[in-house]
């Protein structure tokens, strides 16, 4: 190969890297370097509810509730989901 192909495609190399790292600052300027994305998440427990505990297994967060005028319980809330999957109470 001549010294001139292997300059060409050197040069279209770095002009690509330059182009997409140009975008990617772009975008990580305009939206924020650590911008999380904040979900409010309603448990549907009763006034008065109070979170004594939280754990976490595997995907699930285990929630220790009490207070509300009902017996303390246990919710487990995968985040993925944005869903409660169980409801334990406690006796």
């Amino acid at each position: 190969m001549s010294r001139i192909l292997l300059v060409k495609i050197a040069v279209f190399i770095f002009t690509f890297l330059l182009i997409f790292g140009s975008i990617i600052l772009f975008q990580k300027i305009c939206t924020g370097w650590n911008k999380q994305n904040s979900v409010d998440i309603n448990l549907a427990q009763p006034a008065g509810s109070a979170i004594k505990q939280i754990g976490s297994v595997d995907d699930n967060l285990y929630i220790q509730v009490t207070g509300g005028q009902i017996p303390d319980r246990i919710i487990i809330f995968n985040p993925n989901y944005g869903k409660i999957v169980s409801n334990l109470i406690l006796n």
